[in-house]
């Protein structure tokens, strides 16, 4: 469902724009999300991608610690990888900023209350809620926060972010498939290149790409397995130094600064 929330901020569910407003309660309220917040957010990503400052993605892992002036400790990038996901803080976080985000702004009132009073009503007169809970709080609380942390720093971390090409990670294999990125979202690469491919396409512009341009074969960087992108990421450090407030640069001494 949160991939569907990401395909409807670029508008590729439907041909018409407003319909991903109208059916936001089918795939957007049931995890918690906004499409209008999460929108904002989402694009400018995408229009900001790397920005230490405006890149909302990396002010985020700069908070956590995974980006910095200095290269990660072994001990340290693993702790951050291994260790963070399963301390409960994650699911802390989840708590305070996602949860706490969806019920206090403005966006999607009334119908979100409506949508989850209409849920919580059917369940309780069902008596449903052992199933509610073992299918749903320990899915959306216990499980996704974690994949979804393995799935965002898999996408650019040790990647080059001063480049407008190769700034994304191909993550391929198995468990990317079928796990940390179903409906093709670990073909990150061909996604920012062109936002407007649907996820049911990513794959056919992929191997199009891959067979047709030299320069899209040399610089996308492939992961075919969980541990391969944890060594990828490792191996080629994402960092940054500070030259100013509310400014920030790359390694390679490109700057970046407050709009």
């Amino acid at each position: 469902m949160e991939h569907l929330v990401h395909e409807a901020a670029h508008n590729n569910l439907f041909t018409n724009p407003r319909a991903h407003e109208y059916t936001e309660f089918l795939y957007a309220f049931p995890v918690f999300r906004l499409l209008k917040v999460f929108r904002t957010l989402h694009l400018e990503h995408h229009k900001y991608l790397g920005d230490p400052v405006r890149d909302a993605d990396v002010v985020r892992l700069q908070y956590i610690g995974f980006i910095g002036e200095e290269r990660l400790s072994a001990a340290r990038f693993s702790w951050l990888m291994f260790g963070l996901p399963f301390s409960g803080w994650l699911h802390y976080e989840y708590v305070v900023t996602l949860f706490t985000e969806f019920w206090t702004s403005p966006a999607s009132y009334p119908w979100k209350v409506i949508y989850w009073v209409t849920v919580l009503t059917t369940v309780h007169l069902s008596d449903k809620w052992f199933g509610f809970a073992l299918y749903y709080v320990v899915p959306w609380f216990g499980v996704l926060n974690i994949t979804r942390y393995w799935s965002e720093v898999g996408e650019h971390l040790g990647m080059d972010m001063t480049k407008n090409f190769g700034n994304s990670r191909t993550n391929d294999g198995f468990l990317h498939r079928w796990w940390i990125h179903p409906l093709s979202d670990g073909l990150h690469t061909t996604h920012h290149l062109n936002s407007q491919v649907p996820f049911h396409k990513l794959r056919r512009a992929h191997k199009e790409l891959m067979r047709e341009v030299p320069a899209y074969r040399e610089k996308n960087k492939m992961s075919n397995g969980m541990a391969e992108t944890f060594w990828q990421i490792y191996e080629c450090p994402t960092v940054i130094k500070a030259v100013g407030e509310g400014q920030a640069a790359w390694g390679s001494g490109q700057v970046w600064a407050k709009r």
